[in-house]
């Protein structure tokens, strides 16, 4: 092998070498912004959970009820009677309830009124197939701050605007509605006052 040959084939390894070390360090930074990533998620998460645990203990809400209403069931797809959500509801406590904000409107100069429905993607360890909401009061003070913080609310996001609200219910109507397919849809819609609410984003209940 003459000196051009050898020079040419050392410079062919070093390239290599180097295109391979690379590729090496950026699959490492990539990991590591995973893992930074993944890690930061993780804390969003706990300080949601933890201030909803907080919400929940500093009005000592009912939080179970749901895992009533499954009756030892993982699902249930069954109907549910407004007897049952009385008697779950209706108490000297208030209740936790965990969804999505549908609208917001103005009662008056102090107050809005929320239209709050459960959704399946953020209660997906307790699964209700039937269509459960609330109608709560709220302070306009408390409310236009909560915003202020969290204007992705109005983003149009589907799956990232979820809120748990503690709410004191006085009492539930039906709406009646049609489906896509023609079928008839009934609603249950407890009617109250909001006490707290809690931004949780994308994390399921």
């Amino acid at each position: 092998m003459n000196t051009r040959s050898a020079i040419k084939r050392i410079v062919v390894i070093a390239i290599v070498l180097a295109i391979g070390a690379y590729l090496v360090s950026e699959h490492l930074k990539k990991k590591a912004k995973e893992r930074a990533e993944e890690d930061e998620a993780q804390k969003i998460e706990q300080a949601i959970r933890s201030s909803v645990d907080q919400m929940v203990l500093r009005f000592n809400a009912v939080n179970d009820w749901a895992r009533k209403l499954l009756q030892g069931e993982e699902v249930r797809v069954q109907k549910i009677f407004t007897v049952e959500l009385e008697r779950l509801w209706f108490g000297q406590n208030p209740i936790l309830f965990i969804g999505t904000i549908k609208d917001v409107s103005t009662i008056d100069e102090q107050f809005y009124q929320m239209r709050i429905e459960r959704d399946l993607f953020h209660n997906m360890n307790q699964v209700l197939f039937a269509d459960i909401g609330l109608e709560i009061k709220c302070s306009k003070q408390m409310f236009d701050s909560f915003f202020a913080k969290h204007p992705q609310l109005t983003a149009g996001l589907i799956l990232n605007d979820g809120v748990a609200v503690v709410a004191k219910i006085d009492r539930i109507k039906t709406e009646f509605s049609t489906g896509q397919e023609g079928e008839k849809k009934e609603m249950r819609i407890g009617v109250g006052n909001c006490l707290d609410v809690v931004y949780i984003g994308n994390v399921q209940f």
